[in-house]
């Protein structure tokens, strides 16, 4: 009896060979199986010859696409098993027609499962899609901040850039960015790294300010960031902030830049609870701000303006609405007294 070592199962004869074509029938039969989730159907076909990559739905997935966009964990689980140890395991890593590999269709998804089960697999993590994009600058675009924790841990490469010469620090700190994940790469990343220009010219550190990430802006100066590097409009990260940002935050991200040349006068308590007990603060870009608590308690009631002035604000967790929030991860209290 012939043995087909890729599926592990046995031709009942001997010397059988796959038919070079399916018609629409085994077609259907295909998708049937990989819908209702039968793995031992969708074995037998793969032993018939049946191509993973030339089966295409009708928006022109294959099966391992489709598999980890729709987050079908066993299916991919199947296909680790059948190409994971074999000379085709290139297949796990295959571009498909966007450029998007399985694994960052998964982190675009926030499949955290599949990533790892890819991760685990050995798959290649540094892959980059038709703009360039790879799987850890999906996963922070798409706000799956666990999935890029989890690729980080991996050591995916954060060197790369996409086509507009954004990196994942850069995409890290930018509107749809986190504190959390800039501050894990920033760990991992040199100086050059740090120092690097987008398109148009722009630093780590131009970004972080344009957003308003002032615990951001205080580690890069800290590890060494360039505050002389000008863009391609000849601004230097100084120069942006003094265009671009309201009063209020423009005093903070200037001393967050050099707090010996800049002197902050702010009063250190919330404007909710007004207490002055430090902690983590929320700013609003209208300059008045927070608890982190206390607003996001007003948020959670769907409140949607300031407090005090009523301006239209960001709401944690909903995209493009109103205008961003901006985090004083120091110890506000404390901080704000030392610098009056």
């Amino acid at each position: 009896m012939q043995t087909n070592t890729l599926y592990g199962m046995s031709s009942p004869v001997d010397g059988l060979e796959a038919p070079a074509s399916f018609g629409r029938a085994v077609e259907v039969l295909w998708w049937r199986a990989v819908k209702g989730n039968h793995l031992t159907a969708i074995r037998t076909l793969l032993f018939f010859g049946v191509d993973p990559l030339a089966m295409q739905d009708s928006i022109g997935f294959n099966t391992f696409e489709r598999a980890a966009y729709d987050g079908n964990i066993d299916i991919v689980r199947l296909f680790i098993d059948i190409y994971g140890n074999s000379d085709q395991k290139s297949f796990l890593s295959y571009r498909y027609g966007d450029g998007k590999s399985a694994l960052s269709w998964a982190a675009s998804q926030g499949h955290v499962d599949i990533v790892q089960l890819l991760i685990d697999a050995d798959v290649d993590l540094n892959s980059q899609d038709n703009n360039g994009n790879t799987a850890l600058m999906v996963a922070i675009i798409g706000g799956h901040y666990n999935i890029a924790q989890l690729l980080i841990n991996a050591h995916a490469g954060l060197r790369a850039k996409n086509h507009y010469g954004s990196t994942a620090l850069m995409i890290a700190t930018g509107p749809d960015g986190n504190a959390d994940i800039a501050r894990q790469i920033i760990t991992h990343s040199n100086i050059d790294m740090i120092n690097t220009r987008d398109s148009y010219g722009n630093t780590v550190l131009m970004r972080a300010a344009v957003w308003g990430y002032v615990d951001i802006v205080r580690l890069l100066v800290q590890v060494g960031a360039d505050t002389e590097i000008e863009n391609n409009r000849g601004q230097n990260v100084r120069h942006i902030i003094e265009d671009n940002s309201t009063p209020h935050l423009r005093d903070i991200l200037l001393h967050a830049l050099d707090p010996h040349q800049f002197s902050l006068n702010l009063d250190s308590k919330c404007g909710i609870c007004c207490e002055e007990d430090g902690g983590e603060f929320e700013l609003l870009e209208c300059g008045h701000y927070f608890h982190t608590g206390c607003i996001k308690n007003l948020f959670l009631l769907k409140k949607t303006n300031c407090p005090l002035c009523r301006e239209n604000v960001y709401i944690p967790g909903i995209k493009n609405y109103g205008k961003p929030i901006f985090t004083l991860q120091a110890s506000h209290g404390e901080e704000m007294k030392k610098a009056k």
